[in-house]
């Protein structure tokens, strides 16, 4: 019977190259998986309060508020709306709108809007596109899903 007198312990470097290129390669993948999740979540957040800020837009001309029709109107990276200016997020950007208008009255008592149509939205990381969306407005002033 031949036996083997020789017992290795501990980790040869073959195995310890090999478990740190594993654990670099999962960091990564965890990290850009993140960050990219980050970012939609930043994104979805910022046409949330651009949707609501539309829909209470027509809410303030249906209750007649100050007796006057409600206006919002839509910047590249701004919005007026309340008689306020809110700066979207730095990489949050209005691409382009098919409104023929930037500025959307709703009127008084009705809701209806002066112009009906979708504002596009678009979410960059330099000079990549990482998110887009757009906003679609009917003619009852109502936002279409």
């Amino acid at each position: 019977m031949i036996t083997n007198t020789s017992k290795q312990k501990g980790f040869s470097l073959i195995e310890i190259i090999i478990s740190i290129g594993l654990i670099v390669i999962i960091s990564t993948l965890t990290y850009f998986s993140s960050n990219a999740l980050n970012n939609r979540q930043s994104f979805d957040k910022q046409l949330d309060f651009i949707k609501s800020s539309i829909s209470q837009t027509r809410v303030n001309a249906l209750n007649s508020k100050n007796g006057t029709d409600q206006s919002i109107t839509f910047g590249t990276t701004s919005m007026i709306y309340n008689n306020q200016e809110f700066i979207l997020e730095n990489d949050i950007q209005l691409q382009s709108y098919t409104t023929s208008t930037s500025t959307i009255i709703f009127y008084r008592l009705t809701g209806f809007p002066n112009a009906t149509g979708a504002l596009i939205y678009n979410m960059k990381k330099g000079d990549k596109v990482v998110a887009s969306s757009s906003i679609i407005i009917n003619n009852l002033g109502i936002i279409d899903n």
